[in-house]
C-alpha cells in the first residue's frame, strides 16, 4: 500500500473495517519513506489503535529517528505518553514495526527494539487498528506499507 496525501488533510487513516472488533492482537508491518519531489519535511510513519477517526492511541516515527506515542481525544490535543529517538531512517529504508495490544496494554517495537509501552486510557474502546501516515503541513506523505500481518490473540486457545 502506498499512501499519498490529497492536500486537504493532515493525515490518511487506512482502517480495515472487518477488523474493528479485534480486541487483542499483534500487527506487524514494514514501512518506508518514499522518494518524491514534494516531500514533507515532517512526515511520519504511523500506527494507530483507537475507537474513532479522531481519537485514540498512536505511534509516529519520523525520518530523523524521533518517535512519539500519544493519546488523542475528540476535544483536545494529543499529549505524548512517550518520546524518544532511534537511528535516522533513510529514504526507501524499510522499518519493521510491531504493535502488540492485549488487555488494554500496548507495546510498539521498531526494528526489534521496544520503543513504547502504554496502558490504554480511553473508555469504551472498540478496538481495531489503522495505518496512519502523518504530515502536519498538508503535503503528501509518500509513505509505503508492506507485509501487513495481523494475529487475533483471542483465537489462541489457553492464552491467559
Amino acid at each position: 500500500m502506498q499512501t499519498l496525501g490529497d492536500g486537504s488533510r493532515a493525515y490518511t487513516h487506512i482502517a480495515i473495517p472487518y477488523l474493528k472488533e479485534v480486541q487483542n492482537f499483534v500487527v506487524t508491518v514494514d514501512a518506508a519513506f518514499m522518494e518524491s519531489p514534494s516531500i514533507s519535511p515532517n512526515r511520519a510513519i504511523g500506527l494507530c489503535w483507537w475507537p474513532g477517526d479522531d481519537w485514540g492511541e498512536r505511534f509516529l516515527l519520523y525520518e530523523s529517528g524521533l518517535y512519539e506515542g500519544a493519546t488523542c481525544t475528540p476535544t483536545g490535543p494529543c499529549p505524548a505518553f512517550v518520546k524518544g529517538k532511534i537511528e535516522p531512517v533513510s529514504t526507501e529504508q524499510s522499518v519493521s514495526l510491531i504493535l502488540i495490544h492485549r488487555k488494554g496494554e500496548s507495546v510498539v517495537y521498531a526494528n526489534g527494539l521496544p520503543v513504547a509501552y502504554h496502558l490504554l486510557s480511553i473508555n469504551n474502546f472498540s478496538s481495531g487498528f489503522s495505518l496512519c501516515p502523518h504530515t502536519f503541513d498538508g503535503l503528501q506523505s509518500n509513505i509505503k506499507y508492506d507485509n501487513v500481518r495481523l494475529w487475533n490473540l483471542n483465537r489462541i486457545p489457553g492464552l491467559p
